[in-house]
C-alpha cells in the first residue's frame, strides 16, 4: 500500500510493477477499443505504458529534487499536462 511519505521521497508508483497486471490492463484497454470508447485511433498500448513509466520517473525525480521530505507542500490538483503530450492527448 502506498504511503504519502513514500511519494514525497521519490517512491511514487504509477506504472504496474507486476507483469500480470500489465497483461490485464492491456486486455481491458483492448476491450475499451472494441467497445468503441475512442472517437479517433487510440494510442498503442505499449506507448501508453512507456509514457506512464516515463511520467512516474519524472515525478519521482521532481519530488527528490524539490519536495522530498516537505510535509506541507501543496500541489495544484489539476491534471499533469506536458507540452510533448499535446500531439497525443490534444490541446489543453
Amino acid at each position: 500500500m502506498p504511503h504519502y511519505e513514500d511519494c514525497l521521497n521519490g517512491k511514487f508508483h504509477l506504472y504496474p510493477s507486476v507483469m500480470r497486471c500489465d497483461k490485464k490492463l492491456e486486455e481491458d484497454y483492448n476491450q475499451m477499443i472494441l467497445s468503441g470508447m475512442f472517437r479517433d485511433d487510440p494510442p498503442v498500448f505499449n506507448e501508453i505504458m512507456k509514457r506512464t513509466q516515463d511520467l512516474e520517473s519524472r515525478i519521482n525525480q521532481w519530488t527528490i529534487r524539490g519536495l522530498g521530505g516537505c510535509q506541507h507542500q501543496t500541489v495544484d490538483s489539476g491534471p499533469i499536462y506536458l507540452e510533448e503530450d499535446a500531439e497525443t492527448f490534444g490541446p489543453k
